[in-house]
């Protein structure tokens, strides 16, 4: 959905207020893709449901795979296929994070059936994943990777999950490996308690991040991009504001962003 914006309408637990969450993301090619002609390995995608419920969708491909933008595609694509499916039992509404662990398994199967379909390893479609699932109380964040995650609350901005301490700034874990569930975050967060969350790949880490190594947030960044998507920004304005920022890690950069309207 590059270059959409999408706003869904979501009820408080009484039913009587309603709020609006804007949704928009964008994405830039990194200046060594530039160099090299490769294409951009970032993906995003989302849905807003009927009911008000959003997912949220941000995968990063390898860069050593060779057909890693196509795994971080059908990554994203499963959620935003699945979710709908997912959200319609019962039970899934009931468990956000119990909903958001199906969505990996879902988009963990798809790129492997991708795989066979192409006749490669899965190896060569490796990506990493971060989903959230935005319900009316309840809210789940999970990640496969080194995906950033940002939350604003009317207190702060934070992350809801450090990143676990690595050998190498580069080195990450991906949905088409066998252990993928073993080095999977999720994290429960009351949906009352969020204004604004941001998903974006690790190309922006050394701008994004006051702590490279936690990937807790740098706040004056978070600030102004919630500020500027609460003012109107739209996707194209994104975009350009992502080919903008020098990151120094030459990497893809992408950005998606849900803000509750005023």
């Amino acid at each position: 959905m590059d270059g959409d914006v999408c706003s869904a309408v979501v009820e408080d637990e009484w039913g009587s207020n309603k709020e609006h969450w804007t949704v928009v993301g964008a994405k830039a090619v990194g200046t060594n893709h530039h160099k090299s002609g490769a294409p951009c390995q970032d993906q995003i995608d989302w849905i807003a449901l009927e009911d008000g419920t959003v997912f949220l969708a941000a995968a990063d491909g390898a860069g050593s795979a060779e057909n890693s933008e196509t795994g971080a595609l059908i990554a994203v694509q499963s959620v935003r296929r699945v979710a709908p499916l997912l959200w319609s039992r019962p039970q899934m509404r009931a468990d956000v994070q119990r909903t958001t662990l199906a969505l990996f398994r879902a988009a963990a199967r798809s790129v492997r059936a991708e795989a066979a379909r192409l006749s490669v390893s899965p190896r060569t479609l490796a990506t990493t994943l971060t989903v959230v699932c935005i319900g009316l109380l309840e809210s789940a964040v999970g990640r496969v990777g080194d995906g950033l995650v940002a939350i604003e609350s009317d207190k702060q901005i934070f992350t809801p999950m450090n990143h676990a301490q690595r050998e190498y700034a580069n080195e990450a874990t991906f949905i088409t490996a066998k252990n993928w569930r073993c080095a999977m975050q999720i994290e429960c967060i009351d949906s009352r308690a969020i204004n604004a969350i941001s998903l974006s790949s690790d190309g922006l880490r050394l701008v994004a991040c006051a702590d490279t190594r936690l990937g807790s947030p740098y706040t004056p960044f978070y600030e102004d991009v919630f500020g500027a998507i609460r003012g109107g920004m739209r996707a194209v304005q994104l975009e350009s504001f992502l080919q903008s920022v020098e990151d120094r890690t030459g990497d893809d950069k992408s950005l998606l962003v849900a803000a509750r309207g005023q």
